[in-house]
């Protein structure tokens, strides 16, 4: 069983920027625009786009209240506003998304969602 952590770093939030990273491209911003604003690498971002990194993001994307906490911050990065990307986070996983990244694995990540 992966802990909490390692899950949210490595599945949910690469996810979260890959779809991001996607919207904002989609928008007209050149990836190092999308880098800074997201604050990570252009090559990380060409990643994202590439599918790389963030392969998991349909299971963001089909879950309707994460989508609706990444397109909210999407707008505002888009806007270039800041993103406070732990609250985003928080939202996502209280969609109750985290189960769909256990893929089958016994596992309590669900009950330790803050």
């Amino acid at each position: 069983m992966k802990p909490t952590c390692e899950i949210v770093v490595k599945e949910l939030l690469s996810a979260m920027r890959g779809i991001i990273a996607e919207a904002m491209i989609a928008k007209g911003l050149t990836q190092k625009q999308v880098a800074d604003r997201l604050e990570i690498t252009q090559p990380a971002v060409s990643h994202y786009l590439g599918k790389v990194r963030g392969k998991n993001a349909q299971l963001l994307k089909n879950n309707k209240k994460a989508k609706a906490a990444i397109d909210e911050a999407t707008k505002l990065l888009i806007e270039g506003k800041p993103v406070n990307m732990c609250s985003v986070c928080r939202k996502v996983k209280a969609s109750g998304v985290l189960c769909d990244f256990c893929k089958g694995d016994e596992c309590n990540v669900c009950q330790e969602v803050d």
